[in-house]
């Protein structure tokens, strides 16, 4: 039963994080930040878009305090709507 809490939460929490990329009103360009690890004491491997290098790289989130360019899948980080944007017109605007 632990594993389906732990699994809820990611899901959970992935959802969310996804939501700020679809639903933020935010002038905050999520493609531009650097990844957050966090003050917390967790090793949560992670994906975030490096801007500089184009492409989606692995970190571990720390697992609080973080920012929004923080995926739990390579796959979640390169779907996400600003890092398509980017890959496709060089620009990278939400």
């Amino acid at each position: 039963m632990l594993h389906g809490s732990i699994l809820l939460f990611l899901t959970f929490h992935s959802a969310t994080s996804m939501c700020v990329w679809f639903c933020s009103s935010s002038s905050v360009d999520p493609c531009a930040a650097a990844p957050v690890v966090g003050p917390c004491k967790g090793s949560f491997p992670r994906w975030y878009y490096d801007q500089n290098a184009g492409e989606c790289k692995h970190f571990l989130y720390g697992g609080c305090q973080g920012n929004h360019n923080n995926f739990l899948q390579e796959s979640d980080c390169t779907a996400a709507p600003a890092v398509t944007k980017q890959t496709e017109t060089g620009g990278c605007t939400v």
